[in-house]
């Protein structure tokens, strides 16, 4: 029967067999058997029962038979331990008839406490303690016990008999840790000197700064990586802490996320080491930690520049650069397209395209460009020695004003002929002028096909303040150089038709030439004109009324 022990008598398990069979079992064969020896031994080693193959004579030829208790349970059981029998032993020796006592702790093997080891001697044993110390470092919360013997086919004897088994705490055994480190300077060790077989023992291993704790090895062999190492004492142990430089995880430097013009050679990482920089722009490289620390991924972008182009007019046509932006040292076209169907042409570029036709190549770019294409009319002259060539228009580019008007037309067309001793023999050019700021000026360049004669001014039909009746008058706000006449519009002022500042101008007018196309037509001044016309006046007025002398 199994037995309560109380944990002063340091007993886990007892059984005598006394009262009953104490729940082993006959796992095999029917030589066992549970009562009182009528035969050798001549009775149990305590009271009155135990177990024996065959109780009454020899055990059989050709046996094979195992005996096996129940499973013990050692969950309150700790410190060593030890089981320990009776048994009394009559067989052939171990070569023909062999005899075992085995156990099996939790679910592991079986393992042999005990043989029958005669060699081919026969023995006869009487009952005799048997002691095995239960091994540490494993499972030890239930246990088992089996005992077996087998024979071969003649001389057996009384058998193997079974009586007072014990589990019990062993007694204590002190045994040394010893500690060690593999570096001194990079750290350092605490733990008991010395423990108890069968306890556990703690051993705490603690790397100084910058360095890292790596492992626990016993012989050269790796034993733990836990720097706090717990394990259960069942011999003298010689630990040594190893040691080594704390891991560095790579850390990207200040060049990660920022724009370049080149590879990036500089503050690629603040932390770890720099691996080979890969790309064209972008540009990748990876900052590889150290000691085991972990790699960063780092990324760096190419410098890239803006390309506007814009249209002045915008009503002119359209502008536009592609690629855009542009890479550092890279290539892009701007192109130009008038709107042919509005009348434009386009002219020339300002800013960065300046010189280029339409199509304007921008290569090797390294900063942000800025292009302006000037979009102008086209008109062709109506008559003349220059008939159907093509007039430019340059619009204004100040104070918001557009072109919305453009022709041309023959001087006849305006009804009134001009002066008798001016001749426009280019025709006249209608301009009308709007969006522009009230009361402001506004500068349109016409270009025509060739140089004007020498001498050539430029006439106006319409009204002035001085005149608001429609006449012909020399227009003081153009300046002829070549091919070319710039004119200065003011709003409301001369050269407006309307003389009124309210964001219009119209302008109609021509170069002209001394009737005859030979020399400069004499010019004076509109008050010029009325202070000749007043004296001619004068004049007359004289000459119809003779002063008589007195009689």
């Amino acid at each position: 029967m199994l037995l309560a022990t109380s944990s002063q008598a340091q007993v886990f398990y007892q059984e005598d067999f006394a009262s009953d069979n104490g729940g082993f079992t006959v796992l095999l064969g029917g030589e066992w058997q549970w009562g009182n020896p009528t035969v050798w031994p001549d009775g149990c080693q305590s009271g009155s029962n135990c177990w024996g193959t065959n109780l009454s004579g020899n055990y059989s030829n050709n046996a094979n038979a195992v005996l096996a208790s129940p499973v013990i349970d050692l969950s309150d059981a700790s410190g060593p331990l030890e089981v320990v029998w009776w048994q009394a032993l009559h067989m052939e020796g171990s070569v023909w008839d062999p005899a075992f006592a085995e156990i099996r702790i939790g679910d592991g093997p079986w393992e042999q406490m005990w043989a029958h080891s005669s060699g081919q001697d026969t023995v006869q044993t009487g009952w005799t303690e048997r002691l095995h110390p239960l091994p540490f470092g494993t499972n030890r919360e239930s246990v088992q016990l089996r005992f077996r013997i087998a024979s071969d086919s003649s001389i057996n004897f009384s058998g193997y008999y079974i009586d007072d088994i014990v589990i019990r705490r062993g007694p204590e055994v002190s045994v040394a840790i010893s500690l060690a480190v593999n570096d001194p300077a990079q750290g350092g060790v605490e733990g008991p000197a010395a423990a108890i077989v069968g306890e556990e023992a703690t051993v705490t291993a603690t790397p100084n700064a910058g360095y890292r704790f790596v492992n626990w090895t016993e012989d050269g062999l790796e034993v733990s990586t836990d720097p706090a190492y717990t394990f259960l004492v069942v011999a003298p142990r010689a630990l040594v802490a190893n040691f080594d430089l704390a891991p560095v995880n790579g850390t990207c430097g200040v060049s990660h996320g920022d724009t370049f013009t080149s590879a990036p050679t500089t503050n690629l990482c603040s932390a770890g080491t720099a691996g080979s920089v890969t790309g064209s722009g972008p540009w990748n490289w990876t900052c590889n930690g150290l000691y085991g620390g972990s790699s960063a991924s780092c990324s760096a972008s190419v410098q890239t520049y803006a390309v506007t182009a814009s249209a002045s007019p915008a009503t002119g046509g359209t502008a536009s650069c592609t690629p855009n932006p542009i890479v550092h040292g890279g290539n892009t076209i701007c192109t130009a397209v008038a709107d042919t169907g509005s009348g434009f042409v386009f002219q020339q570029w300002t800013g960065a395209c300046a010189g280029q036709g339409a199509a304007c190549a921008l290569n090797n770019v390294q900063a942000d460009q800025t292009s302006t294409v000037v979009f102008g009319y086209q008109i062709t002259v109506p008559e003349g020695p220059q008939i159907g060539q093509p007039v430019d228009l340059t619009p204004p580019t100040e104070n918001t004003w557009q072109i919305t008007t453009a022709s041309s037309a023959t001087t006849d067309s305006i009804g009134t002929p001009p002066p008798a001793n001016v001749s426009l023999p280019y025709g006249v050019v209608n301009l009308r002028l709007e969006m522009g700021m009230a009361g402001s000026s506004a500068t349109v360049v016409l270009t025509y096909p060739e140089a004007l004669p020498a001498g050539t001014l430029y006439y106006k039909f319409g009204r002035t303040h001085a005149n608001p009746t429609p006449h012909w008058y020399e227009f003081s706000g153009a300046v002829i150089n070549g091919n070319t006449i710039t004119l200065t519009l003011t709003d409301g002022g001369e050269g407006d038709d309307d003389l009124t500042a309210n964001g219009v101008i119209v302008d109609p007018g021509g170069p002209a030439v001394a009737a005859g196309g030979v020399a400069a037509i004499p010019t004076l001044s509109e008050w010029a004109m009325l202070l000749l016309a007043g004296m001619i006046g004068l004049l007359a007025f004289g000459r119809l009324n003779p002063r008589r002398n007195p009689a």
